[in-house]
């Protein structure tokens, strides 16, 4: 629930990379909110020859807002490229002041269930209709739960500190887990230190319903 940093600048610039080679960046509103996130690949940050090059194409940036609560002069609104907000919330009012700020809105339905949030299905079908073909999915354990507990989830990075966060630290996925049958096994893929940190590259295997 606090912000920077955990990692160190090597693997922030790892981070910047994988944003700079997706097509959309998608994250949930209470990270946006938390860390005061722009989403943007920042050429300063990415440590490769042609940055400012590389930097000139943004990759469209998500975010899931429910009831928008998201709102200028919030930092995301003051990067270039282009900004999404999706929501379920109809107000006028809440939408000129996001319009005005240049981001659009992205009215989504909610999942057939019913329950108050965006159906991941039907952002990833719009992604797609945009010739989205590699989305990011940069977002705390709420959102990245959801994701993987739906099964849209084909590739996992991870980030590793040598820190240790103690028993009230925040989960990397909300899952709810109850006994060691429902665990979600990881096929590694690779695994390097990246400065003082290590980056994990996993496949789910399968997630247990």
């Amino acid at each position: 629930g606090e912000s920077q940093w955990l990692t160190g600048l090597a693997a922030r610039s790892d981070v910047q990379r994988l944003r700079a080679r997706s097509c959309a960046v998608v994250s949930g509103v209470d990270t946006v909110l938390a860390d005061n996130a722009a989403l943007n690949v920042r050429a300063s940050e990415l440590g490769l020859p042609d940055a400012d090059i590389i930097a000139c194409r943004q990759p469209l940036r998500v975010v899931l807002d429910s009831t928008l609560r998201l709102h200028p002069p919030a930092r995301i609104f003051a990067q270039t490229g282009p900004l999404f907000i999706a929501t379920l919330n109809d107000e006028q009012k809440k939408w000129e002041a996001i319009v005005d700020a240049g981001a659009q809105i992205l009215r989504l339905p909610s999942p057939p269930s019913g329950v108050a949030r965006i159906d991941l299905q039907s952002l990833l079908l719009w992604l797609a209709q945009q010739q989205c073909n590699e989305v990011l999915v940069e977002a705390g354990p709420t959102l990245a739960g959801a994701f993987l507990q739906a099964g849209l989830v084909d590739w996992i990075t991870l980030y590793m500190a040598p820190s240790l966060l103690g028993s009230t630290a925040k989960p990397l996925f909300e899952l709810p887990l109850e006994k060691m049958k429902d665990q979600v096994r990881l096929d590694i893929r690779d695994m390097r230190a990246v400065g003082n940190d290590w980056r994990i590259d996993a496949v789910p295997i399968r997630l247990h319903r």
